[in-house]
């Protein structure tokens, strides 16, 4: 006779620490992973497809400005740098949409199949998630800073 594991054995397992120790998950927290689950997958399809829109857009009024623009231009940059601009936010974008569909691809894999190397995988994407958004906030916070700092500078001079 095949002995199957019980879905409590499946989850002890599943909260097994490298220690050994065992963390419970209680149903209404694997509810709450599922619907996360499925609000990440809607966002990170939205942000795929925003990354789409600012890759053409950022090729489309580059080559706009660029092409009417001439040298006569009052814009105080040049439509390539506009287009480079939006690229690079593009890409700075990709990471943690990417992060948040990892998540939502694992999450669910998880508990249709009570594995927990998905398990941590999602939650391991999770992290990397708010990690990533985490640090460009800090970057943001801090050009801030040296951008007021550099603004008292130059109300200091006049």
């Amino acid at each position: 006779m095949i002995k199957t594991k019980s879905m409590e054995q499946n989850l002890n397992e599943l909260n097994r620490d490298r220690s050994g120790a065992s963390i419970n998950i209680p149903q209404e927290s694997i509810h709450y992973f599922k619907e996360t689950g499925k609000w990440t997958k809607l966002l990170s399809v939205l942000g795929f497809i925003l990354i789409g829109l600012m890759v053409l857009g950022a090729l489309t009024m580059g080559t706009l400005m660029s092409a009417f623009g001439g040298n006569d231009t009052m814009m105080p940059f040049s439509g390539v740098a506009f287009g480079a601009f939006y690229l690079i936010l593009a890409l700075l974008y990709y990471f943690p949409v990417m992060y948040l569909y990892k998540f939502s691809k694992n999450i669910k894999q998880a508990f249709i199949t009570m594995d927990a190397q998905s398990f941590n995988a999602a939650i391991g994407s999770l992290k990397s998630h708010y990690k990533y958004i985490g640090i460009v906030t800090l970057i943001i916070m801090i050009l801030y800073a040296i951008g007021l700092l550099g603004l008292f500078a130059v109300a200091m001079v006049f």
